[in-house]
């Protein structure tokens, strides 16, 4: 049995989905990881890690990492990785979704009517659906696998409604030719909102390949493109096939 972990990131033009696949005996020896790398920058070792907190020296503020400099935060990431690339059973999987690609105009998909792009995290499904994928298709994988996503309550305009950004994450709600090829699978945590630790490993492995794709030229992108680097990442980028 393997868990997986997925979680988002919008840098630039581009929309992320990740995902962190891990055997279901070694969990705990990553979260190990995790911890002991807290424990190291003078962290509780239950702190959350999100990187949008802990690479924004505001952010920061008022944290468990709020001692802790920008040059501390990079060299922290970069260890996490380091330690974490010691771990050679677990799979890294990114789907993407460029919006100059793609366009502004969405076509209808299943019962949902056609609509025009108003916010990037109307992408997430699809982001989410090019990784996915990668895992349902793969006859390891495939019926041998929970899947766990960072609950996200972002309200966003869905089939002339509004729907969190969280439930859109099912093939039913993007149901294509294609899509309609991969088993539906539901989160473990759509009720619960737990967030396992091996989401912490997603959040970094997505931010850092979001802010790759990106090029957006801002400070540290040398350091995120060293840590997908590490990763290594299997990239798949979302297109329509209808």
């Amino acid at each position: 049995m393997y868990h997986v972990y997925g979680d988002e990131s919008v840098a630039g033009d581009f929309v992320v989905y990740g995902i962190v696949a891990s055997p279901e005996d070694k969990v705990q020896e990553v979260e190990n990881v995790l911890r002991a790398i807290k424990s190291q920058y003078r962290v509780q070792p239950d702190a959350k890690w999100h990187c949008r907190q802990i690479f924004n020296p505001q952010g920061r503020k008022h944290t468990p990492w709020s001692h802790l400099g920008d040059s501390e935060c990079y060299q922290m990431a970069v260890d996490l990785t380091i330690a974490l690339g010691r771990s050679q059973f677990l799979k890294t999987v990114v789907g993407y979704v460029s919006t100059n690609a793609l366009g502004k105009a969405i076509p209808a998909i299943g019962a949902v009517a056609s609509f025009t792009l108003e916010e990037k995290k109307q992408l997430i499904p699809f982001a989410f659906q090019a990784a996915l994928a990668q895992f349902s298709l793969d006859p390891e994988y495939r019926n041998n696998m929970k899947l766990w996503t960072d609950p996200d309550g972002t309200m966003i305009k869905w089939g002339g409604g509004n729907r969190q950004a969280g439930r859109l994450l099912t093939i039913r709600e993007v149901s294509m030719p294609l899509a309609d090829t991969i088993f539906t699978i539901t989160p473990e945590n759509v009720q619960s909102k737990e967030r396992p630790r091996l989401l912490e490993v997603a959040d970094l492995m997505t931010y850092s390949s979001a802010r790759t794709l990106a090029k957006q030229k801002r400070a540290y992108d040398d350091v995120f493109e060293t840590l997908a680097g590490m990763m290594r990442p299997v990239q798949h980028e979302f297109k329509w096939i209808i």
